[in-house]
Order: C-alpha cells, then sequence, then structure tokens
C-alpha cells in the first residue's frame, strides 16, 4: 500500500470518527443555551425540596429543561446534562420531593405538577430581568 492510498484511509477513518462522535451529542450542542435559575415559594414560604420541569412550547423541536429545588428554594437548569435552557417559551410543573424519596402527600396543588393544568408559563431569554424565573406557587 503506498503513501497516498494510506493517507486516504486514514482521512477516512478520522472523518467517519468525527460523524460518529459529533452525532451522538447532536441535540444539546445544536442548541444555545442560557442561565435559568430561580427561587420557588409556595404562599410565603420558600419551598425547599422538589424538581421544576420547563417544557418548550411551539412549533419548535420539544425540549425538556428540569432542575432540582435546593433547601434555599433555588432552582438551577439543565438541559440534556448541559447547563442551561434554549431561549422560548415554556410550560413549567414543578413536583415536590426528591427523586427516589419514598413519596408522600405533597404540600404543592396537583395542578402544578401537571402540563395540561399548570398555570406557570415562563419566556426564557438571553439576559433576563432579575427573578424573571422565579415561581410563585399559590396554596388555593
Amino acid at each position: 500500500m503506498s503513501w497516498a492510498s494510506l493517507s486516504r484511509v486514514s482521512v477516512a477513518h478520522v472523518a467517519l470518527v468525527l460523524v460518529v462522535v459529533c452525532g451522538c451529542h447532536g441535540s444539546v450542542e445544536k442548541l444555545t443555551l442560557v442561565p435559568v435559575t430561580g427561587k420557588v415559594t409556595l404562599g410565603e414560604s420558600l419551598l425547599t425540596a422538589g424538581n421544576v420541569v420547563f417544557t418548550r412550547e411551539g412549533p419548535e423541536p420539544k425540549v425538556m429543561a428540569r432542575g432540582l429545588i435546593d433547601k434555599n428554594g433555588t432552582f438551577e437548569l439543565n438541559t440534556a446534562g448541559a447547563a442551561g435552557a434554549p431561549p422560548g417559551r415554556y410550560k413549567v410543573t414543578v413536583f415536590s420531593g426528591r427523586p427516589g424519596a419514598p413519596i408522600k402527600s405533597s404540600s404543592i396543588p396537583a395542578r402544578y405538577s401537571s402540563a395540561e393544568e399548570s398555570p406557570l408559563e415562563i419566556q426564557v431569554v438571553e439576559h433576563p430581568s432579575p427573578g424573571a424565573y422565579d415561581l410563585k406557587l399559590t396554596k388555593n
């Protein structure tokens, strides 16, 4: 085999590897993500455990961004393992408790855990105003 044919084979192998590697990560790499953090309150109290899920609405590809609510009532969204969420309009659902923890009675009204019933909608933008992603849940 000559150096020229070996070189063509090597280039072809490198190209194939790049296509395979890039294809495996395609969905999140094609999205522009912006940081999304906020606080969750239920009535006048901080919610100190749970999850938030932002589901992008509209004709764009369906995107779900998720975040854990920490003991300070704050969350930070991640999309497919990367920090942030793509800009767009989102329906927001909130769940109490931690993943894998035993299910117990929730202090969060059921409507917030249903995408069809949740009244929470958020517009994710590149430069939000302070508190733009805070979620204010009501008890009734």
